[in-house]
C-alpha cells in the first residue's frame, strides 16, 4: 500500500502510539523507516507537528516525550531540516537522568555521556550513539561499490563510509559521536562542555568561555607546553572555563584587559610553593576566588553533576619537550 498524510508514522504519530500503549520501539522504528525511507522527500512534514499531550501524564509518557523531541533535534541537525520550535519547550526536558536499564556502574555512566549525541543528553537522556543510524542509505551505498566491482568487505564499507562523510560531514553522523560529546543539561547553563579538539592538532590561541573543549586525553606538541609557567595554558583555561565559569566571571571583573596571565601565573606560583598534588587536591585561591584543578571520581553515579565535573578532567601527554 502507498502511504497516504493518513498513514505516513510521523512523530506525533508514534508518540500518540506509545501514549496508548504500542511498544516505543515499534512506533520510533516505523517513524524511522519513514524518515529514511518512503517519506524522506517530505522530513519537515514527519517532523513539524508538536506532539499533543496525553490526557494523563505519567513518567512513562513525558520521558518518551523528550525522547520524541530529542530524536527531532537531532535528525534535523544531521540531516539539515529545519528544526520545529516545539522541541525546545521546557517540557521536554526531564527532571532527573534517564539511564539504560540496570546501568549502574560508574564507568560505563561516564561512557554514556561521552557518546550520548548533545540533544539527548540536553534533556537528561543517556541513550547511547546507536540508535539512528541510517541502514538505507549505508545498504544503497554498498550496493553501489558492488557494482564498481569491489568485492572487498573493508573495502566496500570504507566506500560506503566515505560516501556518508561526503554528503553528511564527519561531525554530523553518528559515527563521528565517538570521538565523546558530553554537555550539560540547560538547567544547569554554567557547565558546558564541548568536543576535544583534534590529537596533535594546534594550540586554541583564541580560547575563549565560548569556545572551549575539555575533558577526555589529550595530545600536545611541546609548542603547547609553556616552560616558564610549567603548564599547558589551553588544558588549563578550557577546563576552568567550562567547570567554574561563574568563578572565572568574579575573577575577570577584577582584571581589565587580560585576566588570563595572572590567573595562570598565580597557579604556576602555587603549584611550585606547594606542589601539584596539594593543588589538585585543594585548588587555589586568587583575589578572593576558589578554583578546583580537579573534580575526583564521585562516590555514586546518581549525581549527574559531579558525574560530569569528573568527565570534564584533562589527562595530557606532550611529546618530545624541548
Amino acid at each position: 500500500m502507498i502511504p497516504t498524510i493518513k498513514t505516513v508514522q510521523t512523530i506525533s504519530r508514534a508518540y500518540q502510539q506509545i501514549c496508548t500503549g504500542e511498544d516505543p520501539w515499534i512506533a520510533l522504528g516505523n517513524f524511522r523507516n519513514a524518515w529514511y525511507g518512503y517519506a524522506k522527500d517530505n522530513r519537515l512534514a514527519l517532523v513539524n507537528d508538536p506532539l499533543t499531550e496525553p490526557e494523563h501524564n505519567t513518567e512513562h509518557t513525558r520521558r518518551w516525550g523528550a525522547f520524541c523531541a530529542a530524536s527531532v533535534e537531532f535528525l534535523c541537525g544531521c540531516y539539515s531540516v529545519p528544526c520545529p520550535e516545539w522541541v525546545h519547550y521546557p517540557r521536554y526536558i526531564l527532571t532527573t537522568p534517564w539511564w539504560p536499564e540496570h546501568t549502574y556502574d560508574l564507568s560505563d555512566r561516564i561512557q554514556l555521556m561521552q557518546i550520548t549525541p548533545t540533544p539527548f543528553v540536553q534533556r537528561h537522556i543517556f541513550c547511547g550513539n546507536r540508535l539512528y543510524q541510517n541502514k538505507y542509505e549505508m545498504s544503497a551505498w554498498a550496493q553501489e561499490a558492488r557494482a564498481k566491482g569491489m568485492t572487498n568487505p573493508g573495502e566496500i564499507f570504507r566506500y560506503a563510509r566515505q560516501k556518508e562523510i561526503s554528503i553528511h560531514g564527519e561531525d554530523t553522523i553518528e559515527q563521528s559521536l565517538l570521538s565523546g560529546v558530553v554537555v550539560a543539561p540547560p538547567a544547569s547553563p554554567d557547565l558546558v562542555l564541548h568536543q576535544p579538539p583534534p590529537l596533535y592538532g594546534p594550540a586554541t590561541s583564541n580560547l575563549t568561555p565560548e569556545n572551549v573543549a575539555p575533558g577526555g586525553y589529550r595530545k600536545h606538541t611541546s609548542e603547547d607546553y609553556d616552560k616558564t609557567l610549567c603548564l599547558i595554558p589551553e588544558d588549563v583555561l578550557s577546563f576552568i572555563y567550562a567547570t567554574q565559569p561563574k568563578e572565572w566571571d568574579k575573577f575577570k571583573k577584577q582584571h581589565e584587559g587580560d585576566a588570563r596571565t595572572p590567573f595562570l601565573q598565580r597557579l604556576a606560583s602555587e603549584l611550585r610553593t606547594r606542589g601539584t598534588l596539594h593543588v589538585l587536591r585543594k585548588g587555589i585561591k586568587a583575589n578572593g576566588c576558589r578554583f578546583q584543578l580537579a573534580y575526583f571520581v564521585p562516590s555514586s553515579g546518581l549525581n549527574y553533576e559531579l558525574l560530569n565535573l569528573y568527565a570534564a578532567n584533562i589527562f595530557s601527554e606532550v611529546r618530545q619537550l624541548r
